[in-house]
C-alpha cells in the first residue's frame, strides 16, 4: 500500500510536469517492452524506488539484484547492509516515520489507514523525509567532535582550551549524552568553552545521525573502533549532507 499510493503521486507528478527523475525513467521506458515505465531489469536504486520495483514486478526478482550508489556502482546487496541511505530508507522506518507524521506513532492504525491518505499529504511526507540542510556557512556548528566521552576526547578538549584563539561554534557528542557532559564539565569547566552544547547521538539510528551532520560544517570522529562503531555509516551521511569528515586515524 505504501508503494501503490507513492506510484500514484509519481504518476500524476509525471503527467503534470517531467521532471529530470521521472523524465530519466520515460526515458528507459520508451527502449523497453511496453508497461516497462518503472526500473528496467538492468538498473536498481537503494531505497523506496528499488521496493516500489520490487512489489510492483515480483515475478521478475530471479536473483539477488544490484544497489548502484553514485560514490561506488560496484557494491553489490550484500556490501551495503548498515550503510546510511539503505537504512534510512529501510521499510519499518519509513512505516514508523509516517505513522509519527499522520498516525500518532501507531503503526499497526497507519497500515489499516494508509490508503485514505490524499496525493498531497503522500507528497509533503516524502519531500520532508530527509532533512533539507541549510547552507555551509549558516548551519549551527562549526564543528561537531563525536565520541569524546573518553581519554582522547579529553586530549581534544584539552588542546581547544589551549590553542584554539577563534571564536568559532563547536558542539560535543557521543552515544551516552551525560558522559559528554561530565566531560565537558571536568576539562572545560571555567573557560570560555563550558557551555558548549552537548547532543547524544547513536550511530545506529541513521535519524539521529542525519541530525547531526546536517547541522554542522565538519565533523570530527573520535569515537573508534571505526569499522565497530558505525564510522563508516557516519562518513556516507556527511557525503550526502555536504559535511566535511576527519578522525583520528
Amino acid at each position: 500500500q505504501l508503494v501503490t499510493a507513492r506510484t500514484i503521486r509519481a504518476r500524476a507528478s509525471r503527467d503534470s510536469a517531467a521532471g529530470p527523475h521521472l523524465a530519466a525513467r520515460s526515458d528507459r521506458a520508451t527502449n523497453s517492452a511496453p508497461r516497462k515505465d518503472k526500473m528496467g531489469a538492468h538498473v536498481r536504486l537503494a531505497g523506496p524506488d528499488y521496493d516500489e520495483h520490487v512489489a510492483l514486478n515480483p515475478q521478475e526478482e530471479e536473483e539477488a539484484p544490484l544497489f548502484y550508489y553514485k560514490d561506488d556502482p560496484s557494491r553489490d546487496a550484500r556490501s551495503v547492509r548498515g550503510c546510511f541511505l539503505d537504512e534510512i530508507y529501510a521499510k519499518p522506518r519509513l512505516e514508523q516515520k509516517l505513522a509519527d507524521f499522520y498516525f500518532d506513532g501507531d503503526v499497526p492504525y497507519m497500515r489499516d489507514n494508509v490508503h485514505c491518505l490524499t496525493d498531497a499529504q503522500w507528497r509533503c511526507f516524502f519531500e520532508g523525509y530527509l532533512v533539507e540542510p541549510l547552507p555551509r556557512a549558516e548551519r549551527k556548528y562549526a564543528v561537531v567532535f563525536y565520541g569524546v566521552s573518553g581519554y582522547t576526547g579529553s586530549l581534544v578538549m584539552e588542546y581547544l582550551k589551549r590553542e584554539c584563539l577563534d571564536d568559532v561554534n563547536v558542539c560535543f557528542a557521543g552515544r551516552t549524552l551525560h558522559k559528554v557532559i561530565k566531560m565537558r564539565d571536568k576539562v572545560l569547566q571555567g573557560t570560555r568553552w563550558a557551555n558548549c552544547d552537548c547532543v547524544s547521538c547513536d550511530l545506529k539510528e541513521p535519524f539521529e545521525v542525519e541530525a547531526l551532520v546536517s547541522s554542522c560544517r565538519v565533523v570530527c570522529n573520535i569515537a573508534g573502533p571505526f569499522m565497530l562503531t558505525g564510522g563508516e555509516r557516519l562518513v556516507e551521511a556527511c557525503i550526502h549532507y555536504d559535511t566535511d569528515y576527519c578522525d583520528v586515524s
